[in-house]
C-alpha cells in the first residue's frame, strides 16, 4: 500500500501558482507577437501608400513635363523661322503665336496655360493644367474646355501645385549681314523659355506621408522673333 501512496503524490497535477506563471508567460507572448504582427501591418499600410502617392505624382508630372516642352510646336517646317518663304507672301513667325504660355515670364500661378499645333492650324491638346483646392486634384485643359482629373482624389490629395516661369534667357543670333543701319539691332534674339514646377501631396489613407516632386521643365520650341523691318526674313538680306 506504501508505494501506491508514493506514486499517487508524484502524479499530482500543477499547483494554482504555476498554473497563474504559465498563463501570463502565454499571455506575454501572444501580446508580443500581436504587436509584432500590429507594426507589420502598419509599416505596410504605409509603404503601399508611399508607392501609390509617388506612382500618381510621377505619372502625373511626366505629362505635365511632356505637354509643357512642346508649346508652340508645328510640324510644318516651311513654315519655320529657318525657312524661306515667298517674296510676295511673307509670313510671320508661327512659333510666337502657337506659344503663348502664362503664367508670364517671373511669375508663379497654379494654373499653367499653353498653347501648340500639330497640323497646320488645328490647335491640340490639353491646353493647360490646374490645381482643384476643392478636391485636391490636379485637373488638364480639354480641347472642348472641360477640365479632366489627372490625379485619383480617392488616392491622393493634392496640396500644392505651382508653375514659376523663370525668366527667359535670350541670346543674339548672328547674321551674315549687318541692318541698314549698319548696326545689329535688327538681328533676331532667341529666347530659352523654362518652367519650374513643384507638387506636394499627401495620402488620403495615410495623411502621414507626404510627398514632393519638382522638376525644371525647358520648352524645346525657343522663341526667336522676326526683326527684320521687312517681317519677311530672320535676317537682313
Amino acid at each position: 500500500m506504501k508505494p501506491a501512496r508514493q506514486a499517487s503524490r508524484r502524479q499530482r497535477g500543477l499547483s494554482l501558482v504555476e498554473l497563474m506563471v504559465g498563463i501570463t508567460v502565454g499571455l506575454i507572448v501572444v501580446a508580443a507577437a500581436s504587436l509584432m504582427l500590429s507594426g507589420q501591418l502598419s509599416d505596410n499600410r504605409q509603404l503601399v501608400a508611399e508607392a501609390q502617392v509617388q506612382q500618381d505624382l510621377r505619372a502625373t508630372a511626366d505629362i505635365v513635363v511632356r505637354e509643357l516642352r512642346r508649346a508652340g510646336m508645328n510640324n510644318r517646317p516651311e513654315l519655320t523661322v529657318w525657312g524661306a518663304p515667298a517674296a510676295s507672301a511673307p509670313i510671320a513667325n508661327p512659333f510666337t503665336a502657337a506659344a503663348s504660355l502664362a503664367p508670364a515670364e517671373g511669375e508663379s500661378d497654379s494654373t499653367v496655360l499653353f498653347a501648340y499645333r500639330d497640323s497646320g492650324t488645328e490647335v491640340t491638346g490639353p491646353l493647360g493644367f490646374r490645381l482643384n483646392s476643392t478636391t485636391g486634384a490636379i485637373e488638364a485643359l480639354q480641347r472642348s474646355g472641360a477640365w479632366q482629373e489627372l490625379t485619383d482624389r480617392g488616392t491622393i490629395n493634392v496640396t500644392e501645385f505651382t508653375v514659376t516661369r523663370l525668366p527667359d534667357t535670350r541670346a543674339l543670333v548672328a547674321c551674315p549681314s549687318a541692318c541698314p543701319d549698319g548696326s545689329t539691332d535688327c538681328w533676331p534674339r532667341m529666347g530659352v523659355r523654362a518652367f519650374e514646377l513643384r507638387i506636394v501631396a499627401q495620402s488620403r489613407t495615410t495623411p502621414q506621408v507626404v510627398r514632393r516632386h519638382q522638376a525644371t521643365v525647358r520648352v524645346r520650341n525657343d522663341d526667336l522673333p522676326f526683326n527684320d523691318p521687312a517681317a519677311a526674313r530672320l535676317c537682313p538680306a
